[in-house]
């Protein structure tokens, strides 16, 4: 897992064929995690209001096309992070960004 955040964190760090490679062994479940700690942190877990608020969010939004197409990130990406902001309680979005 240590390999796979260095990889989400700088995309310098693997060829792009690496980086396909490592998401397509992911679960969807994984995905979204590793999505989820690179925009909110690792602030525990989430209520279960918020989880069902940003999976029925996601449920357009092709994380793993995000993660392997840049162009696609920056603009999926910025969708998926808002609503994730969105979908946070104030509690977990203080634990987010104190």
């Amino acid at each position: 897992m240590d390999r796979l955040m260095q990889i989400f964190s700088d995309r310098d760090q693997a060829s792009p064929e690496e980086q396909s490679q490592l998401i397509n062994c992911l679960s969807d479940d994984s995905i979204t995690r590793g999505f989820l700690t690179g925009v909110i942190g690792d602030t525990g877990s989430l209520s279960v209001e918020t989880s069902d608020c940003i999976r029925s969010g996601m449920e357009g939004i092709d994380l793993r096309g995000l993660m392997t197409d840049e162009q696609a990130l920056m603009v999926g990406g910025l969708s998926a992070m808002f609503l994730t902001i969105f979908c946070l309680s104030d509690d977990e979005l203080l634990a987010a960004w104190p």
